[in-house]
């Protein structure tokens, strides 16, 4: 099984990625037998070292795979600050879809968004990808954005991320802007 199956991860309702309980299993095994030791044999200090080294490179490996991504759709809870007079309030249940996504240097509250580097076209499809300097002692900030509603979710990404493409369709359209079909970073 290759490192990439070792840590696939999969998608389950709300687009919520979560790793499959394969990985946490595997990873149990291994300490294991890492403490174990060969065959039932006593490990020797070097051995136990390198074992449990080995088990943490697997783990950053796991956390290196886990793909970039914001979830497809959220519900939110708004409420009307006071009545209009002659008017009911109704409240609509329809989930939030995921309208755009905004790459910031540093925390989203300073509003440093950044612009991406390239734009290429490509049947129907726009691919923008923005390149992000490995030496910034800030965090790069990924923010997603849900038609419909104020809230938006936003995380930092990993430190080593250096770029990040965004693939849209620009044959559908969510709130006015091109559905955004996947989001590649490494």
């Amino acid at each position: 099984m290759s490192e990439s199956e070792d840590c696939h991860h999969e998608r389950r309702e709300g687009s919520a990625v979560r790793p499959h309980r394969e990985n946490a299993r595997r990873l149990a095994d291994a300490a294991r037998v890492a403490t174990m030791g060969y065959i039932g044999h006593r490990m020797t200090t070097r051995s136990l070292l390198l074992s449990l080294l080995s088990l943490v490179l697997l783990g950053m490996l796991c956390h290196a795979a886990e793909p970039i991504t914001c979830p497809a759709s959220i519900t939110t809870r708004q409420d009307l600050t006071a009545q209009v007079a002659g008017w009911t309030a109704m409240k609509d249940d329809t989930p939030h879809n995921l309208a755009g996504i905004t790459f910031y240097d540093g925390p989203p509250a300073e509003k440093a968004s950044l612009v991406y580097d390239q734009i290429k076209k490509v049947k129907g499809e726009q691919i923008a990808t923005w390149t992000f300097d490995p030496h910034n002692k800030r965090q790069t900030w990924l923010a997603c954005s849900y038609a419909g509603t104020i809230i938006e979710l936003a995380r930092t990404l990993p430190p080593q991320t250096t770029t990040c493409s965004v693939t849209y369709d620009t044959q559908e359209s969510i709130a006015g802007m091109p559905l955004i079909k996947k989001i590649a970073c490494k």
